[in-house]
C-alpha cells in the first residue's frame, strides 16, 4: 500500500537527482513531472513550470541564479498575476507549494505556498521541512494503539499507512499549528476501523479532538488544516471514511 502513495497524486514522488532550468519564459520553461525536483544547474533567467494536476510540489535550487517558477497556462502562485512566475532562491533556496484543484477545472488554478525559504533552511538533513519543522513528503507504516487520545499512536509523517490493530485502537493527528496547509493522507490497510483523534484542542470536522472520528478499513483519507486549531477531512484519489 505505502508503494502506490505516488500514483494519488498522478506523479512519481522524485525526478532525476539533478535537473537544469530551460527557457526564457512560461513557454519555454522546464515542464515539472514529479512531486520532489531538485535542480543543479540554473542559469541566469531560466525556470520550471509546474504541472496541470492536483499535487502537492516541492523544488530545491542548488543552482548559482534564481530560479523562475511558473504555473501552468492559465494558473496563478498565491496571490500573483495569472501566469507570472515566483522566484526560488539560489544556492539551496526552496519551495513547496500545493493544488487541490483537478485538471478538469477550469483555470485558474491556485497553487498555495506552504514554505519557502531564501538559504534553505526547509532543508535539513536530506528532507524538506516546513517553518514548523513538519517533514514534508514523509511516510512511514505504523501499527494503532490506545484506547483514547492520551495514549493513541502519533502521526509523525505526512502520508501514513495504518496496520492492523484492535478495533479500539486510535491515531492522534499532529498538532494543527505545526502543519496548517499540509494535508495528512492516513491510509487504513488494515482489518478494522481506526480511531482518529485531535491533539491539543484541535477539532475534526467539527467533532472535538478527544472524540475524534473513525476510518473505516480498507479506506483512505486526508485530514488538513486551514487555520490553528481545526482539521477538516476530505478524500482525493480514492475511498474515504
Amino acid at each position: 500500500m505505502t508503494a502506490a502513495l505516488p500514483a494519488i497524486y498522478g506523479l512519481p514522488i522524485y525526478s532525476t537527482p539533478s535537473l537544469t532550468a530551460t527557457g526564457s519564459n512560461q513557454a519555454t520553461a522546464l515542464q515539472l513531472s514529479a512531486q520532489c525536483n531538485t535542480f543543479s544547474t540554473v542559469a541566469a533567467s531560466t525556470g520550471a513550470q509546474l504541472p496541470v494536476a492536483n499535487a502537492q510540489i516541492s523544488v530545491v535550487n542548488y543552482g548559482a541564479n534564481a530560479l523562475s517558477l511558473y504555473p501552468a497556462s492559465g494558473d496563478q502562485i498565491d496571490n500573483n498575476a495569472t501566469n507570472a512566475a515566483i522566484s526560488v532562491p539560489p544556492n539551496g533556496g526552496s519551495w513547496v507549494g500545493i493544488c487541490a484543484e483537478p485538471p478538469t477545472v477550469a483555470p485558474p488554478r491556485v497553487w498555495s505556498t506552504i514554505a519557502v525559504n531564501a538559504v534553505g533552511q526547509t532543508i535539513n538533513g536530506g528532507t524538506i521541512e516546513n517553518s514548523a519543522g513538519f517533514v514534508l513528503f514523509s511516510s512511514a507504516s505504523i501499527t494503532p494503539a490506545g484506547t483514547a487520545l492520551a495514549n493513541a499512536t502519533p502521526i509523525t509523517t505526512q502520508n501514513t499507512e495504518l496496520g492492523t490493530a484492535p478495533s479500539t485502537a486510535g491515531v492522534a493527528l499532529a498538532a494543527s499549528a505545526n502543519v496548517q496547509g499540509v494535508p495528512l493522507l492516513l491510509i487504513n490497510a488494515g482489518t478494522a476501523a481506526v480511531h482518529v483523534y485531535g491533539a491539543g484542542g484541535d477539532t475534526i470536522d467539527g467533532t472535538a479532538g478527544t472524540t475524534g472520528v473513525t476510518l473505516t478499513n480498507a479506506h483512505r483519507c486526508f485530514f488538513t488544516s486551514f487555520a490553528a486549531g481545526a482539521f477538516v477531512s476530505g478524500p482525493e484519489g480514492g475511498v474515504t471514511s
